[in-house]
């Protein structure tokens, strides 16, 4: 009997002929679609408002009152609007360090402008008022004849004495003097009308005292050059038109400046202008003056015998300053 040498299948190892098909792997699910970015967000409307207001406040900014509180409306939006922007993490922050830097110029303008118009402005214009009071601005509405009795008169062959509480000064030998203050309260101010027997030719000489009130109030430090700088655009004008450069003088020892002037109405006339400061404030009718306003103006044409013509009397009219200057002197 021969025996197979195979060993028997095991019945695990032998597939069922009635067994299922192994199911298919399912697939991985597809993953979900990342979700849709949020819009931008704008800046915001307090940014937004401010920066208009900001607009408006620097274009508004030379207006006394209205310049002055539309900057305050765009300080106050552009806070706001930053303080918004920080607290809901918004953009904008250019914007409304745009409007407070907008603001805060237009504000610092508008207090300058508000200071030169209320402060320093009535100051120049009450210099110019008093000045313009001092001074006729007609030279050759008075007249006189030689050997007229004449109130305050000094006969020629000695120097014209001109006299008040503040200051003394001598006018030339040969001239005459008519004594004629326009202010009779400020008895530092003068006006005069002289004639010159030498030449023919008459001035007006005015002083004008400003009251310390009113020259404080011109320039900041108070020094001669800024009192001189500030007179320049607004007392000077109103003599006349200054010819050449303001000069540096001096009136018993104090600094002071002269400038050449042409006067009238053809600017014909010859004319100086003299602005000093004495060495300290001077007791006055008005309370106290320091500035004092002088001028020295050719009429154009006069009564006296032999009058020649104000337009050609230059040198004569700076003899009779530099006498006045010469012996200028300030009250103890």
């Amino acid at each position: 009997m021969t025996t197979d040498p195979t060993p028997p299948h095991d019945r695990a190892d032998a597939p069922a002929a009635d067994a299922p098909p192994a199911p298919a792997p399912t697939p991985a699910p597809a993953p979900a679609p990342a979700p849709a970015p949020a819009p931008a967000q704008g800046p915001g409307g307090w940014a937004v408002a401010a920066l208009v207001v900001g607009i408006a406040a620097f274009l508004v900014g030379l207006v006394p009152g209205v310049g002055f509180l539309v900057p305050l409306a765009g300080l106050a939006l552009a806070l706001v609007a930053l303080l918004v922007r920080r607290d809901r993490g918004r953009p904008g922050k250019g914007i409304g360090v745009t409007a407070l830097v907008l603001s805060s110029l237009a504000l610092v303008t508008n207090v300058a402008v508000t200071l030169v118009t209320v402060v320093v402005g009535p100051a120049l214009v009450d210099v110019a008022d008093r000045a313009w009071d001092a001074w006729s601005g007609q030279p050759g509405s008075w007249s006189y004849s030689s050997g007229d009795d004449l109130d305050g008169a000094a006969g020629p062959g000695s120097p014209t004495p001109l006299t008040t509480d503040c200051w003394t000064a001598d006018l030339p030998a040969t001239t005459w003097v008519t004594e004629s203050s326009l202010d009779e309260g400020a008895s530092c101010s003068t006006d005069v009308m002289v004639g010159d027997d030498a030449t023919g030719a008459e001035y007006f000489v005015t002083v004008a005292a400003v009251p310390t009130s009113t020259s404080d109030g011109l320039a900041g430090d108070g020094s001669l050059g800024a009192v001189t700088d500030a007179l320049s655009t607004s007392w000077l004008p109103s003599v006349g038109t200054v010819v050449g450069d303001v000069d540096e003088v001096q009136l018993d020892g104090e600094p002071a400046r002269a400038a050449s002037m042409a006067t009238g109405t053809d600017l014909g006339t010859p004319g100086v202008a003299l602005i000093a400061l004495a060495p300290r404030a001077l007791s006055t009718d008005d309370g106290s003056a320091r500035l004092f306003l002088v001028t020295v103006t050719a009429t154009d044409g006069g009564d006296l015998e032999g009058a020649t013509d104000a337009s050609s009397s230059r040198s004569d009219l700076d003899r009779v300053v530099d006498e006045l200057a010469s012996s200028w002197r300030w009250a103890d």
